[in-house]
């Protein structure tokens, strides 16, 4: 029974252990094979996956390919495909466009250049950028050298076109120049500096093409060297420096081609009269303390333009001929009958016999720039003196005075415009402020309805002034006034650069 026992017992704890084995065989198989199906999904979702950024991986480089084939297809932009010539062509005369022109080669030259790498390189490489080279206190030695060196200045000079000198004292540089050819050289400014003759380097031998030569206050020169090619010439005389204009206008004679010339200054010297004929001379600009013996001297078959300010005389001569104007031109009726612009200022002496004068001596002119206190002498209505200018389209008063209307030059329109002429174009310019209380807010209205409907009119520059009491204007709560003092008065001027018809809107 023993041994049946334990024979059922063993058997039994075999039978347990085959099932307990067998349970956890099944239980293993299960969690496999759903860790297996876990996997296979998990691989399908990475293969989608990877397919996917596969496909957007191609669409943006297919993308990106496009956008290179855009960029490389675009043109540049209009400034950048400018040829160099071109571009250095807009920057030169932008540099030249710029005053002064000191300041326009040491700074504007320097902003220009720092717009792009490009335009660096066609401003540092392009030798007519640097042949201007201004000798004065604003421009240091290094900036000298460094023009001298970028405009491929050698020793004869033969880059420069353009030579201004402002110093006091420059005999170092002159001496530097002294045998140095200029054969394009064609302009000269020179002031401050004073020689001992004139310079070698202002002679034709050297300086053949020069055109324009200018010698302003401070300098000095016995006679104007024998040029040719000289187009333009401005002195200033200073008869305490023993500059004759006797000299100065004989030297003039070899220079046919002459078409421009100015003379201001003092000189007891003069040629006798007509004795300096300047055949294709087409400007004269005088502003001398006695312009008579000028006038007297030079004969201008083809003068064209002339502007010439008051004379100061003295007071015995203007005692004897009554008007500085009348003792400048009395001596020339109709020698100057060619002039169609008539440019005068300083006018304020002028009498009717000045006037008469110098209406006489210039009977062509065409277009007259005047002082705005010679309309009174120049335009009456009976006996005007401008009447002999039957050939006058253009007429401009510079510093009317605030407040005024010019009701005699306007009776003057009004009888010119009744003998069936063409009616004139009037500018009124620079006017000469006042406190005037005439010169409110309703005289430009005045001025414009005396004179618009008698001529073409322009006013340029003219001050606008209107009053405007505030004690009339609240504040936003309309509770208080906007300044405390009830009869306080705002005034406001508004400038204006065209006519008034559009400058009356902003009143």
């Amino acid at each position: 029974m023993v041994h049946q026992a334990t024979i059922v017992f063993r058997y039994s704890s075999a039978i347990m252990v085959k099932t307990n084995c067998s349970l956890d065989v099944s239980v293993s198989t299960s969690d496999l094979v759903a860790a297996r199906a876990e996997l296979m999904r998990l691989q399908n979702r990475e293969r989608e996956l990877l397919e996917e950024l596969r496909s957007v991986h191609s669409a943006a480089q297919a993308q990106m390919d496009r956008i290179n084939g855009f960029v490389k297809r675009r043109l540049p932009a209009p400034i950048t495909r400018l040829p160099l010539s071109v571009l250095s062509d807009i920057i030169h005369r932008t540099i030249c466009n710029t005053h002064p022109v000191s300041d326009a080669h040491h700074c504007t030259k320097r902003e220009l250049a720092s717009v792009s790498r490009c335009w660096r390189d066609s401003i540092l490489n392009c030798p007519k950028l640097w042949t201007t080279i201004v000798i004065g206190p604003s421009w240091s030695a290094p900036l000298v050298i460094a023009h001298v060196k970028r405009s491929a200045t050698v020793t004869c000079g033969y880059r420069w076109r353009s030579l201004v000198i402002r110093e006091n004292n420059a005999t170092l540089l002159f001496e530097n120049i002294r045998y140095m050819m200029f054969p394009a050289l064609k302009r000269v400014e020179i002031s401050g500096t004073q020689f001992s003759s004139c310079p070698l380097f202002l002679t034709f031998h050297y300086a053949p093409a020069l055109e324009q030569m200018k010698l302003l206050k401070g300098s000095f020169i016995d006679r104007i060297p024998n040029v040719t090619s000289l187009r333009s010439v401005y002195l200033y005389l200073d008869d305490e420096k023993g500059m004759s204009g006797s000299l100065l206008l004989s030297s003039l004679l070899p220079i046919q081609q002459l078409s421009e010339l100015g003379l201001s200054g003092t000189s007891d010297e003069w040629p006798d009269a007509e004795s300096i004929c300047l055949p294709v001379l087409t400007s004269l600009t005088l502003t001398l303390s006695d312009p008579w013996p000028a006038l007297g001297a030079l004969v201008t078959p083809g003068l064209l333009s002339l502007a010439c300010s008051e004379s100061k005389i003295s007071t015995q001569t203007m005692r004897r001929c009554g008007c500085p104007w009348a003792h400048a031109f009395r001596d020339f009726p109709k020698k100057f009958a060619t002039v169609q612009r008539l440019c005068l200022s300083d006018s304020t002496n002028i009498t009717a016999l000045g006037a008469q004068a110098v209406c006489a001596a210039c009977p062509g002119v065409r277009r007259a720039e005047l002082p705005a206190n010679v309309m009174d002498v120049f335009f009456v209505k009976d006996s005007a003196p401008a009447g002999l200018w039957q050939d006058l389209k253009r007429l401009t008063f510079r510093g009317l005075t605030t407040g005024t209307v010019p009701r005699e030059f306007v009776r003057w329109l009004v009888a010119r415009e009744s003998n069936h002429r063409h009616l004139l174009q009037v500018t009124f310019s620079e006017f000469k402020t006042t406190d005037s209380p005439d010169a409110g807010g309703f005289w430009p209205g005045s001025l414009y309805e005396q004179l618009h409907s008698h001529c073409k009119l322009k006013l340029k520059g003219i001050p606008l002034k209107a009053t405007l009491n505030m004690d009339s204007l609240m504040d936003t709560r309309g509770t208080s006034s906007v300044y405390d003092s009830p009869g306080m008065v705002k005034t406001r001027y508004l400038w204006c650069c065209h006519c008034y018809d559009s400058a009356r809107s902003k009143i």
